[in-house]
């Protein structure tokens, strides 16, 4: 999967079980490559959280390619706790959205 520009593999992760203050909310994070891969131990270059006790988001991730067709690779994640009536939740992210995204 590729989002960035530099034109580089970058790596989409899940992590369901994730905890800050909120139990089990689950996260996806965002490495973007470079010349030498991927540097152990690199900060994520963008993380979506889940902001709901057992959304589990990260539970499912991929590829969605190039849905607003700006060259890059969209993402789509799912988060199958979600209490919306029980029936979870998926995000469409664009390339663009993932690369200004930052912690706060």
């Amino acid at each position: 999967m590729q989002v960035s520009a530099v034109r580089y593999a970058d790596v989409l992760v899940g992590a369901p079980f994730h905890v800050t203050d909120v139990r089990d909310e689950g996260a996806a994070y965002v490495f973007l490559g470079g010349p030498g891969g991927i540097p152990s131990f690199a900060p994520p270059s963008a993380r979506l959280l889940g902001d709901q006790p057992n959304a589990r988001l990260g539970s499912a991730v991929g590829g969605a390619g190039d849905l607003n067709g700006d060259g890059y690779a969209d993402v789509v994640v799912g988060g199958g706790g979600y209490v919306a009536e029980n029936d979870g939740v998926t995000y469409t992210v664009t390339a663009k959205e993932l690369i200004i995204r930052t912690d706060e």
